[in-house]
């Protein structure tokens, strides 16, 4: 990977890293050096891959973090992608909220987030949005409020992915926690999923949670939720 990365240094553009898995052995992203993507506009990989690549970006040394406007001015696209493949290694989604502290981080005022999720492994889906639920509140902080430099969002999946339908009533809220985003797409959800979330229930649930939120993008179907807003105040009001 390093030898790839260092061979096209200064061309690489778009990279996705899908089914490389996380390294075996010596690990350690803040300790492996990798060149500088200073053309990159966007990444979506393992978690671990991308922390490896926006370490380096915005990094002077392993020992001092220099955010560093100039590192990587055109990339507004990350993505992180959990593996879909349990008999391989199970997934932790606890790897999330490491990179995502790295995006946070990220000197750009503008970043489409992609997180494509898959429920195989001890720690799922499920349990990682009811974690940051439980910890959006005054006296606790959550990655997912900090990430004030997103504002689009994607959440994507797999055609196999096991879903918990109780995940389903606790995205409106986990949704809200994302400050300035204004557009989400779920895309590449499995078919009994998508219908769930293109029911007018969830749709206004969202476009209640997510003020900031003015289009709801779910498989085919586009939802002006402004509209939606607009159309619950009038219900309402009796108008």
């Amino acid at each position: 990977m390093h030898s790839f990365l260092s061979r096209h240094t200064t061309t690489i553009k778009n990279l996705e890293l899908y089914g490389v898995g996380k390294p075996s052995g010596v690990w350690d992203p803040l300790t492996l050096s990798t060149p500088r993507l200073s053309r990159l506009e966007r990444i979506s990989a393992h978690p671990c891959y991308t922390l490896w690549v926006l370490n380096n970006l915005i990094m002077d040394n392993v020992n001092n973090l220099l955010l560093n406007k100039d590192a990587s001015p055109n990339l507004t696209e990350i993505g992180l992608f959990s593996e879909s493949d349990w008999n391989v290694a199970p997934f932790h989604y606890s790897l999330f909220d490491e990179a995502l502290e790295r995006i946070a981080a990220f000197p750009s005022e503008k970043i489409k987030l992609t997180l494509r999720f898959a429920s195989f492994g001890k720690s799922n889906m499920t349990d990682w949005i009811k974690k940051h639920l439980a910890t959006n509140n005054a006296s606790k902080s959550t990655i997912i409020s900090r990430l004030n430099n997103v504002t689009s969002l994607v959440i994507s999946s797999f055609s196999n992915a096991k879903y918990d339908y109780k995940v389903i009533e606790m995205l409106p809220d986990w949704l809200g926690m994302f400050t300035n985003v204004t557009a989400i797409e779920f895309t590449d959800q499995p078919h009994e999923i998508g219908k769930k979330l293109e029911e007018k229930e969830f749709v206004r649930k969202v476009a209640l949670a997510c003020p900031k939120v003015g289009l709801l993008d779910v498989q085919t179907l586009k939802f002006d939720l402004d509209e939606v807003r607009k159309d619950l105040m009038n219900a309402e009001g009796g108008g």
